[in-house]
């Protein structure tokens, strides 16, 4: 049913000058002071860090990872074993001695060949700094191959007034190995709060598929400051808890309102769907030693310039693409959505650009082009995608502004935590796949999956039910221009009976364990395997969970070309559970 109230312009107007007459709510205290590392984060700064450490050491570090299957414990992070080992590092030319250097990422980013990386300048001397930072953040841009994502929305959230962290780009060598071009981003740590705050004796955390509902909020991972009890954290989950008609009251006084209103539209401008808001993904709040209103930061927006949300699917409108319970909170209240309609009407007029993204977009590719391993196809390729994000990202929202106001849909309160971190054998698993395949290894093109005899699905669901799949289609190989860090892939797919669903199944493959073994196991590590569905009808594409289990392969020569044959014998481990598979009320 479509929300009986609707904005006329004098109410927009008079919100729109109420932000334009006030300081927007975004804590840059220091804006404007002289800071040293401002050099070493220019764009035109592309810097070249050049790394030494031990063979040994460089090979424990690469094969560390996180385990999201494992329980997480208030206040800590996902399970890994990340550690800092010792290294030397040079910035464009010049040494800066002993750091500690350790591997960094969740899901998406994580690589064996090609990390992300943290580099600690005080790892080996108590205190030790590089322009004022205690640490660098390089992340290997493995999900945007345009490269530019962080640096653009990072940007769009600074100009906004919003904390974000600095970004450019760094050509980055382990070994005299030469890894490609990366992005430098500003670590959020104290140095960075004492920037953009005035202030670093907070309490800082950091969210990884967290929200503030009882079930998702006492695993916010604790960083600089920061107690255990999470007071701060805490404070908002009561909030939320109070009577209706005191909810954003007792919201002002336990974060900042306006800066989350703020945020949010800037989630939406930059296409940043795997955010707080979108996914309750990649973001950092802080609470300061004097203001103890949570502030919220971006992270982690290599997915950015996105019209859609894999996890919530089509569904959705633009200004309703999310599913944090301050999202739908701020939504569901009047007063509130005006401001957040005012929000992102004050900054698709003053900080969206579309001149500004496109010409930064020639000028960087002009400059790192040329340093990109291999084919640069898949950067214009996504340069084009960018290009139509551009051209299509202000219609989209002022389709939603200026008609009428879209419904909330997307189920918030009474959800399951997700299954990342559950620690329980059994949450979320809806049934088995046993899946037996043959396929030609060629070139990956996810818009030509061939329909195939060599394919065959048993699914099997939790209540012991047969889901009969009917017809096939898949392909394995590598991406386009392969290099020698991508890594082998295969979908397959198979045709829900009467039905307009192809189940899919994603396999993607650490490329030393591809090569060297048979048997994988499907644990984000030696293999990782997602789990969606696609309708046909209407094109929309959702992404569901995970397999659990282990995929055999065995490579052939057939005709002179190779294959790969073999079997997957898996539990479904899933967050967003399709009614295909439901046995109590779902969500799909």
């Amino acid at each position: 049913m479509k929300r009986a109230y609707k904005f006329n312009t004098f109410a927009r107007v008079v919100c729109l000058l109420g932000m334009l007459l006030v300081d927007l709510p975004c804590g840059l205290a220091t804006e404007g002071k002289s800071d040293p590392a401002d050099k070493l984060f220019a764009l035109e700064n592309f810097l070249e860090v050049k790394i030494q450490m031990n063979p040994l050491y460089w090979d424990r570090l690469r094969y560390q990872y996180r385990d999201i299957t494992q329980e997480r414990k208030p206040g800590e992070a996902f399970k890994d074993n990340y550690t800092y080992l010792p290294a030397t590092v040079s910035i464009n030319g010049e040494p800066v001695g002993s750091v500690g250097l350790r591997k960094k990422g969740l899901i998406g980013s994580s690589s064996t060949q090609r990390p992300s990386l943290k580099i600690k300048f005080n790892h080996s001397k108590k205190g030790g700094r590089y322009l004022g930072l205690d640490r660098l953040t390089l992340n290997n841009n493995i999900q945007d191959s345009s490269l530019v994502k962080q640096y653009f929305s990072y940007k769009l959230f600074r100009k906004a007034g919003l904390p974000a962290p600095r970004c450019n780009f760094a050509r980055v060598y382990v070994n005299g190995q030469y890894l490609g071009v990366y992005s430098n981003v500003e670590s959020i740590r104290k140095p960075f709060l004492k920037r953009v705050f005035d202030d670093d004796k907070g309490d800082l955390y950091e969210g990884m598929i967290n929200d503030f509902r009882v079930g998702m909020y006492e695993t916010f991972e604790v960083k600089d400051g920061a107690g255990r009890k999470m007071k701060s954290i805490v404070r908002v989950v009561k909030a939320l808890n109070r009577e209706d008609d005191e909810i954003i009251d007792a919201l002002r006084r336990a974060i900042d309102l306006d800066q989350f209103v703020n945020f949010w539209a800037l989630e939406i401008i930059s296409g940043h769907w795997d955010g707080y808001n979108g996914n309750l993904n990649n973001f950092y709040v802080y609470s300061g030693k004097e203001d103890k209103r949570l502030r919220f930061i971006p992270w982690g927006t290599d997915g950015s310039f996105a019209m859609t949300n894999p996890f919530i699917g089509m569904k959705t409108t633009r200004t309703t693409n999310a599913k944090s319970i301050l999202a739908k909170t701020v939504y569901t209240h009047p007063d509130t959505l005006k401001d957040f309609h005012a929000a992102l009407a004050h900054h698709l007029k003053h900080t969206w650009d579309e001149e500004e993204v496109l010409a930064d977009l020639e000028m960087i590719h002009k400059m790192v082009g040329p340093h990109v391993i291999g084919s640069t196809q898949a950067m214009k390729f996504q340069a084009e995608a960018i290009r139509e994000y551009v051209k299509s990202n202000r219609p989209t929202i002022e389709e939603d502004l200026n008609g009428p106001t879209p419904e909330w849909v997307v189920q918030v309160e009474g959800q399951k935590p997700i299954i990342p971190g559950s620690g329980k054998e059994n949450v979320n698993i809806v049934g088995t796949a046993k899946v037996k395949f043959l396929l030609e290894m060629g070139t990956v093109n996810f818009e030509e999956d061939q329909v195939t005899d060599q394919i065959r699905f048993e699914i099997i669901k939790k209540d012991g039910t047969k889901l009969d799949t009917v017809t096939y289609r898949g392909q394995a190989g590598f991406p386009p221009g392969a290099r020698w860090f991508d890594t082998p892939r295969m979908v397959l797919q198979g045709k829900l009976k009467d039905q307009p669903d192809w189940l899919r199944f994603f396999i993607r493959f650490d490329p030393e364990k591809f090569r060297h073994l048979n048997r994988l196991k499907l644990d984000h590590f030696n293999a990782m395997g997602w789990v969606a569905l696609f309708n046909e009808e209407t094109q929309q594409f959702t992404i569901c969970g995970m397999l659990d289990g282990e995929v055999v392969i065995d490579k052939k020569d057939i005709d002179s070309k190779p294959h790969i044959e073999g079997y997957i014998d898996a539990k479904l481990r899933l967050w967003r559970v399709p009614s295909i598979f439901a046995t109590e009320p779902s969500d799909g």
